[in-house]
């Protein structure tokens, strides 16, 4: 495995591979808490909060994302506020998971796919997640950011779930420089939140099932206190998981409090 030392990444790479909205963070308690602060300061999206360690960062319903390890993507995107966004903030983060897997994979080799509803695994090991959050001002949204954690050079340990980690320095045979790799990410982040304004959803369903990890798999899904079975069939044009149940019913799935219960391959 070869990677290149990260100590004063920082500091050699500010000025020659970031551009001015990206705001760098030697430690912080969580991007996405700084980002949010800074929206409501003022600072206008879309810009980027990226830090080389996080303290108290979390994922999908409040679980702890460990952002201790020196060389993996802590980074919150702020997003500017716009009809489209509004109107389709469930599909908005597996479009821009979507564009990290095609990075992933064309850039090294790693055969990126996507649980839905957006966390990254690569051969049935997670090597990232999204995370959306959203402020309202009554029924008006005021403001959105996407935070995006990718083991890039080491994959911590995951306790209480029945999968590892894994990291995209494992994953691939290319020498990696983390200064590039994160460079290559927040450039298809922000090309990703451009592009959601003009393609459509029901195009980001067609290429989602060239990733998706558990496409035509029967699966168990946990949802509002009971477990459903049935075969994947993918996602809907809100971003809800399909599934064809052994009863021949097709059930839409919202995201939120379900989680696909996961046994075998991803």
């Amino acid at each position: 495995m070869l990677v290149c030392v990260v100590e004063d990444v920082f500091g050699r790479i500010a000025a020659a591979r970031f551009p001015s909205n990206v705001l760098l963070k030697e430690e912080t308690a969580s991007t996405n808490a700084d980002a949010k602060t800074l929206q409501s300061a003022g600072l206008q999206p879309p810009f980027i909060v990226l830090a080389k360690k996080q303290s108290a960062a979390y994922g999908q319903r409040g679980n702890a994302w460990k952002g201790d390890a020196i060389g993996n993507l802590y980074l919150s995107c702020a997003v500017k506020i716009t009809d489209r966004l509004e109107k389709n903030l469930e599909i908005f983060p597996q479009h821009i998971a979507i564009s990290l897997c095609e990075i992933f994979r064309t850039k090294y080799f790693a055969r990126a796919m996507v649980k839905w509803p957006n966390d990254i695994f690569v051969r049935s090991k997670k090597m990232g997640g999204l995370l959306l959050e959203t402020v309202w001002n009554r029924e008006k949204l005021a403001g959105a950011v996407l935070g995006i954690g990718v083991n890039i050079l080491s994959a911590p340990k995951i306790d209480g779930e029945s999968y590892e980690a894994t990291c995209l320095a494992d994953e691939t045979k290319i020498q990696l420089e983390f200064d590039v790799v994160v460079g290559e990410c927040i450039t298809s982040v922000l090309s990703a939140v451009s592009s959601f304004e003009e393609v459509a959803n029901y195009s980001i369903c067609e290429k989602w099932k060239r990733f998706d990890g558990l496409n035509a798999q029967t699966i168990d899904v946990a949802a509002d206190g009971e477990v459903i079975c049935g075969k994947n069939c993918g996602i809907g044009e809100n971003g809800e998981l399909i599934i064809f149940t052994s009863a021949g019913e097709f059930v839409e799935i919202k995201q939120g409090c379900a989680r696909i219960k996961l046994s075998g391959k991803v």
